[in-house]
């Protein structure tokens, strides 16, 4: 049952206990809200939310970093997250049925990029302001979440009061280490849980970067191909073009439009898109 990613809708059921996530699972399931489990995605949030109330803080910030309705239940209260920033807690804990109702999520960019672009390069400077403007129109960032690119975005979001979600992979602990500058940070099993929640976004932006940069790329181009709705695809600076020329040359694709899914732009013209 698919939940998240572009174009999938449901419930993140963010219950601590695993036998009580187990029924809820069941329950909502039952009632043909799809639902799944956080460790089902292979996702878990890297430090625990601050907050007064656990819970709320806990499905407040999985609403928010999965863009999805997020429910936790303890004892006999349940907690209710909207990706519209609401929370709700009722007890006795009930399920409504309306829990997929409410304003859309905000409006959100992913960024994609190297980890070893230096603070001294151009498409550093270009990716800071990136992130500024998004956080300045209400557009919420996701990346990542290490170095390089990854952390110019986050820099200039966090530094504009914005929001900055990271998607780490836990089996790199130790290696390397997400950027300071995030709001948020889900770390992710491996490279496969990591796709869905970065490449559910409102436009995609890839600054340079290499062959992880290059996947997630890929990836945003056959999605549009074959499944969810065309949104912008960008690819930043002219490094991009002679690699862009060559595809036109030698992919084999059924519709020559295709290729004209992605666009190459300057770090202002792909600030401006994203803001919107």
């Amino acid at each position: 049952m698919t939940v998240l990613g572009p174009g999938a809708r449901g419930v993140v059921i963010a219950t601590p206990d695993p036998r009580a996530a187990a029924m809820d699972r069941l329950t909502l399931r039952s009632a043909a809200i799809p639902a799944v489990l956080v460790e089902d995605l292979g996702l878990a949030l890297a430090a625990e939310p601050d907050g007064q109330d656990p819970l709320s803080a806990s499905v407040s910030a999985w609403s928010l970093v999965t863009r999805r309705t997020a429910v936790a239940r303890e004892g006999d209260r349940l907690a209710v997250g909207r990706p519209d920033g609401t929370v709700d807690v009722s007890e006795p804990a009930t399920f409504s049925s309306d829990l997929l109702a409410g304003d859309p999520p905000p409006r959100r960019a992913a960024v994609f990029g190297g980890a070893w672009i230096e603070e001294a390069e151009p498409e550093y400077a270009g990716a800071v302001e990136l992130g500024r403007r998004a956080a300045g129109a209400g557009v919420h960032l996701v990346c990542g979440g290490y170095g390089g690119i990854m952390e110019a975005v986050s820099r200039g979001a966090a530094g504009a009061g914005g929001a900055a979600v990271g998607v780490s992979i836990s089996a790199w602990d130790g290696r390397v280490t997400p950027n300071r500058w995030l709001t948020h940070v889900v770390a992710a099993r491996d490279l496969l849980a990591r796709f869905p929640l970065l490449l559910d976004a409102d436009v995609w932006v890839a600054f340079p970067g290499g062959v992880g940069t290059l996947a997630e790329v890929a990836l945003g181009w056959n999605l549009m191909q074959m499944s969810v709705e065309p949104r912008p695809l960008l690819l930043v600076g002219e490094r991009w073009r002679p690699m862009l020329e060559t595809l036109r040359g030698e992919l084999i694709v059924t519709d020559p439009a295709h290729h004209d899914l992605v666009r190459i732009c300057d770090p202002d013209e792909a600030a401006e898109i994203v803001a919107g």
